[in-house]
């Protein structure tokens, strides 16, 4: 089992296979990224089924060649991915992923609004410096990433920790990554940056994943938004005063 994530985006269009699809993108699994000993998870399934496996941690590299929509805004070669969920496999050919809203991924369990909301910020406050320090630092931030995503995605409980239940946890004895893990789900309190996050839906029920995008500053869009007005309006008036007094009938 290898799973995966990796980057955010603004909705630009709406509409095809699952009713709120923003964007396309079309990759192919490349290799993958993390300490690469994998460890052991638990986690309960939609029936309260409790699973185990072994997997790597961490996230994987797809090369992607083209994209639609929200797809677009992504630079094609490698691209970062985690994976959602817990129980599908990898798909490794070269598809075509849709870009859905994490509330229209069809694969794992529904996530809450609440959830989404903690997805964000954890975009908005750790993703940029994963890709920061030493090759051993990336890795094992990597790796923290990865659980946090499936924490986030599994837990049942009322306490987000890697290391406990019931929900998702795991015995991985590198303690680096799952402190740091934990340090990160610990500083979600709604107060931090929130990226716009979206599920990638893989073809034939395979693994999906999460990209996500920092959002553009709605106070500028506002602001150029009125600005665009506020010179229609004084253009509007030039040509007004400009044009000759009109005799009433």
């Amino acid at each position: 089992m290898r799973r995966v994530l990796a980057a955010a985006a603004i909705i630009l269009s709406a509409g095809t296979a699952f009713g709120e699809s923003v964007g396309t993108i079309q990759m192919q699994y490349s290799s993958w990224y993390g300490n690469g000993t994998g460890t052991t998870i638990h986690w309960l399934d939609d029936a309260s089924h409790l699973h185990s496996d072994k997997t790597l941690v961490g996230l994987g590299r797809f090369n992607k060649t083209a994209g639609t929509g929200v797809g677009a805004l992504f630079a094609n070669g490698q691209l970062s991915v985690f994976c959602k969920d817990l129980y599908h496999t990898l798909y490794q050919p070269k598809a075509t992923y849709d870009v859905v809203p994490l509330s229209a991924a069809p694969n794992g369990k529904p996530i809450s609004p609440d959830r989404i909301a903690l997805f964000q910020e954890l975009f908005g406050r750790h993703y940029t410096g994963l890709f920061s320090g030493s090759e051993s630092d990336k890795k094992n931030k990597a790796e923290s990433f990865g659980l946090c995503v499936w924490e986030l995605m599994n837990e049942t409980g009322g306490t987000l920790d890697v290391k406990t239940g019931p929900g998702f946890w795991t015995g991985y004895g590198n303690t680096t990554v799952t402190s740091t893990a934990n340090g990160w789900l610990a500083s979600l309190d709604g107060q931090g940056p929130k990226w716009n996050v979206y599920a990638l839906v893989a073809p034939g029920g395979h693994q999906d994943f999460m990209i996500a995008r920092v959002p553009e500053p709605a106070t500028l869009v506002n602001l150029l938004a009125g600005g665009a007005l506020g010179l229609g309006w004084l253009v509007y008036r030039r040509r007004r005063s400009r044009e000759p007094a009109r005799s009433r009938q």
